[in-house]
């Protein structure tokens, strides 16, 4: 082989192991997001949930910088 085909070879692997390391880390990334929102999302639903086991049935939400608040009352 001459120099140019082993340069031209050598640029190709590289290309090549650039392009697994993007989508390795790509695919991580996506896994390790994903996993955040959901163990995000099961915090935010069990306290909702101890909150209404535990009788305080307020709710707060806020939409656009405007927040509601209704306090019902315990029987």
């Amino acid at each position: 082989m001459t120099l140019n085909r082993l340069r031209q070879n050598r640029l190709l692997l590289q290309l090549l192991f650039t392009l697994v390391a993007a989508a390795s880390l790509a695919a991580i990334s996506i896994l390790v997001i994903t996993d955040a929102i959901r163990s995000a999302e099961r915090v935010v639903v069990g306290e909702r949930r101890e909150r209404w086991q535990g009788g305080d049935l307020s709710y707060a939400a806020g939409t656009e910088g405007a927040c509601f608040i209704v306090h019902l009352p315990r029987n």
